[in-house]
């Protein structure tokens, strides 16, 4: 083989401070990076608790038309669901976030009657890692929505 094939044939590889600086690199840009990540995961928590909520309300309410009255009893890190004095699901917060609710009949007991219909107003809080989801329950309308406090 002359010198020209040779050159061809030879193996390149990396040398300690390249591969050096490729770690750094890489470190510096996952400390950047992680915080954001952790805050998203976090946020997203809160959401996907605030959104549970959500649907187990509307769940109750419609038990409320086949059982005659159901409720939703809170507290600051769980709630129960009662349908026709029977427990139907008790729900555990995850640390981190809390819950806060008030209607005007009771400060903690949401209730519903047989045409589905809520006994009192009343505004739920999820709350956690720096955001708030609000649950407005309106007596009149009967309706149940959701809305985000930054």
């Amino acid at each position: 083989m002359n010198k020209k094939n040779q050159k061809i044939f030879k193996i390149y590889g990396l040398t300690l401070i390249e591969l050096l600086l490729v770690i750094t690199l890489v470190g510096f840009l996952a400390s950047i990076a992680i915080p954001g990540v952790t805050g998203w995961i976090n946020r997203a928590k809160v959401k996907n608790v605030a959104y549970e909520l959500l649907s187990d309300i509307q769940y109750v309410q419609s038990l409320a038309l086949a059982k005659g009255e159901s409720k939703i009893i809170f507290s600051s890190n769980s709630y129960t669901a009662e349908a026709d004095g029977n427990t139907i699901f008790t729900k555990t917060i995850p640390s981190g976030i809390t819950i806060s609710a008030s209607f005007t009949l009771s400060s903690n007991i949401l209730e519903f009657e047989r045409n589905k219909l809520p006994t009192s107003n009343g505004t739920i809080e999820i709350s956690g890692y720096g955001i708030t989801y609000k649950i407005i329950v309106s007596h009149i309308s009967g309706r149940i929505r959701m809305e985000t406090s930054p």
